[in-house]
């Protein structure tokens, strides 16, 4: 595309030269479709849940990120745009470049000289001033740090787009602004002083400590003296345990009208303070404050003390573990993680039952890491057990995944008896424990359950949890290859008829490319064929996960008369999963990789700007909402 082209489009109406500016963009991708084989291994199929299927659990290719590199010629365009008059092009090429660049699809670095011309001319177009800016921040324009600086003055978007990147910077003159909006922190903007209070934490600056100091005991405002805690916790390491004690001591400072109190904040003051203090005096004293009432004072005491003397808490483990701060027991986990014996498993083993997912959860794991010591592994076990005979939804699950991770075939009687449970998420859990224990002699009860299942499906009357149920159970005699369960496997191949649950058809199709592997069946493998290429939109079109469960068995069975039909599908369009698929079958056949396997980029990369911050803004404005772009499969 030449220059004049470019001159010339830049004349045109907005609507136009922006849809041209993004045809430039799409222009030649290149290797947007290959394999760097240099680029990171992606853990894929994703296990994103509990109890994943084993049907997306294995990985059967190694995946490779997507090689998000765009043709270079682009930059010569977004120049050009930038150079023009027209302030919505300018914008347009300025947001391109944040995105391109934060993607990782065109280093834009070289064009910071033009970004910073516009920003140096355009005072009276604040937007202008703002993308660009924001897009001086992305290529880490380090040497317009003082144009940037200049530019920022009073607005508040562009001291939230501006500001973290010059503490990042360590930039002087902004530092100095800082410490001068401190000194006058009553008649300042509240956005400059929190700004300014943010920034000197972040850059840790020693010479703002008294005035951080001199802002938690003066200040009226509760958000001033909660901020400046916590940039002086970062600040200062050590040193602050006598003024930590006067603040604990003194009713110093007046509050305006709040739902905190005087003590309350203080004492949540002290422990932001002291969080990297590491003197005997400072532990101490946020020992005195994990035990506390309110939970942030408790939360901000117990993250330190885990780094730094997670023994010491064991006693208050009991306690906190009753805190109604979710946060709070959640640190008790980590406390006891960090600390493994056998009360500490007994103590995690009882955590399971907690009502907050993201505990129970933790408990989970720390136990699963726990078991690593082969010392504690029994213990764990019976941490296990126990939550498996309570009668809680949430540590009956938690202990059927527990058990089923470390395979702990005893408990395979009470996970049949909890097929049945009413909560749905404890059903599901025992099932997928009893794919995971895999044992023989179990078999024929699976198929009956599965045959119970089947006539409840047939009838409509089945219970929320049963589909998920009957597919780790259809996986486990796949896998196991019991042929007993073919005749019921089969029910499930067809898109008619009540049998269109989607857990139970994409599982009895994996089951059954387990059961047939390698027995070259053309008939079976016919039909999941059929599956893969059926677009008919009666009685529903097919459900994507069915075709990439179809083409797994493909691969599995090995019909020679298949792969013909496959490689037609390979060279055609098609989406990540089931070029993926598509890929991993044909290697069965050939036994050798293809070298296609990416996943895509879903969608193209100019899509709304996340905020770039100290933190996230909550809130949705135009561009700065905090929607992005998504490398998804």
């Amino acid at each position: 595309m030449t220059p004049a082209f470019t001159t010339k489009i830049c004349s045109m109406p907005r609507i136009q030269h922006t849809w041209l500016l993004l045809l430039a963009l799409m222009a030649r991708p290149l290797a947007a479709q290959e394999l760097d084989r240099s680029q990171l291994e992606l853990a894929w199929p994703p296990q994103d849940t509990l109890t994943p299927f084993l049907l997306y659990a294995d990985s059967y290719l190694p995946v490779h990120a997507p090689v998000n590199r765009y043709n270079k010629a682009v930059l010569p365009l977004l120049e050009e745009s930038l150079s023009t008059d027209n302030d919505d092009l300018q914008r347009d090429a300025a947001v391109s470049v944040t995105l391109l660049h934060e993607g990782g699809y065109v280093d834009c670095s070289s064009i910071e000289k033009t970004l910073r011309g516009v920003l140096e001319s355009k005072d009276e177009n604040r937007l202008v001033r703002k993308d660009v800016a924001r897009a001086l921040v992305t290529i880490d324009a380090r040497d317009s740090a003082d144009v940037l600086f200049s530019a920022v003055g009073r607005d508040a978007d562009l001291v939230r787009i501006v500001e973290p990147a010059l503490a990042r910077w360590d930039h002087g003159p902004v530092q100095e602004e800082w410490r001068r909006r401190l000194e006058n922190f009553e008649t300042e903007p509240a956005f400059l002083v929190l700004a300014a209070i943010r920034g000197l934490g972040h850059s840790r600056d020693q010479e703002a400590a008294a005035l951080l100091q001199r802002i938690m005991v003066q200040s009226l405002r509760a958000t001033y003296r909660s901020a400046a805690a916590d940039a002086l916790g970062n600040v200062r390491d050590s040193g602050l345990e006598e003024f930590a004690t006067q603040l604990l001591t003194e009713n110093s400072g007046t509050l305006s009208p709040s739902s905190v109190s005087r003590q309350t904040l203080h004492r949540l003051l002290v422990a932001k303070a002291l969080r990297n203090h590491r003197s005997d005096a400072a532990r101490a004293t946020l020992l005195t404050l994990a035990p506390d009432a309110d939970g942030a004072v408790a939360s901000v005491a117990w993250e330190s003390l885990i780094r730094s003397a997670p023994r010491e808490l064991r006693p208050l483990t009991e306690q906190a573990a009753l805190a109604r701060d979710a946060r709070v027991r959640q640190l008790v986990v980590e406390a006891l993680q960090a600390t493994p014996d056998a009360s500490a498993i007994e103590q995690l083993g009882r955590l399971l039952d907690d009502r907050h997912p993201n505990v129970r959860n933790a408990a989970r794991r720390a136990l699963l890491l726990i078991s690593e010591t082969p010392e504690l592994r029994d213990a764990v076990i019976a941490a296990g057990v126990a939550a498996l005979n309570r009668d809680r939804w949430e540590g009956l699950e938690q202990g059927a995944v527990l058990l089923g991770s470390l395979d702990h075939e005893p408990a395979a009687d009470r996970c049949f008896e909890l097929l049945t449970w009413p909560r749905t998420e404890t059903a599901i859990a025992a099932a997928w424990a009893l794919r995971k224990f895999s044992i023989p002699e179990t078999l024929p009860r699976m198929l009956k359950v599965c045959e119970d299942l089947d006539v409840k499906v047939a009838t409509g009357t089945y219970a929320g949890s049963d589909p998920a149920v009957a597919g780790h159970l259809f996986e486990a005699m796949g896998q196991m290859r019991y042929d007993p369960a073919e005749e019921l496997l089969r029910r499930y191949i067809p898109k008619s008829g009540p049998r269109l649950l989607p857990p139970m058809r994409q599982s009895a199709i994996a089951a059954l490319g387990w059961l047939k592997a390698g027995s070259g069946d053309e008939k079976l493998s016919d039909l999941f064929y059929q599956r893969l290429v059926d677009e008919s939109p009666l009685p529903i079109y097919e459900l994507e996960n069915v075709r990439y469960a179809s083409v797994v068995s493909i691969g599995r069975i090995k019909a020679p008369a298949l792969e013909s039909k496959l490689r037609a599908q390979y060279a055609g369009p098609s989406n990540g999963k089931l070029l993926y698929s598509i890929e991993w079958a044909l290697t069965q056949f050939s036994g050798e990789p293809l070298g296609k396997s990416v996943i895509p980029t879903k969608g193209f990369p100019l899509l709304p700007l996340k905020p770039i911050g100290f933190r996230l803004d909550t809130g949705n404005r135009g561009r700065e909402s905090e929607s992005g772009n998504t490398d998804a499969p």
